[in-house]
């Protein structure tokens, strides 16, 4: 039985299955960025010189691990 995972790459990758540890190349369709590592992506994007993101609908940011954001709170806390 193959994990959720290796059918997802597989089906991507266009073959019948993947092995854990085989490297395979895929069409993105999607990309997830979460609160923690959102600014180490984008400063690995700059450094790139990367002028516009190709399809930006395709970009899912998920905000589950700082809410509200810090710099919010403190706001909220300094106001009060």
């Amino acid at each position: 039985m193959s994990s959720l995972t290796s059918r997802i790459l597989a089906r991507a990758a266009g073959k019948g299955r993947v092995e854990a540890g085989e490297l395979v190349v895929v069409k993105v369709d999607k990309i997830m960025i979460h609160d923690v590592t959102g600014p180490i992506v984008l400063d690995v994007i700059e450094s790139l010189k990367v002028n516009e993101i190709y399809d930006s609908s395709r970009i899912y940011i998920f905000l589950d691990h700082y809410s509200p954001l810090p710099i919010l709170t403190r706001q909220i806390c300094i106001e009060d």
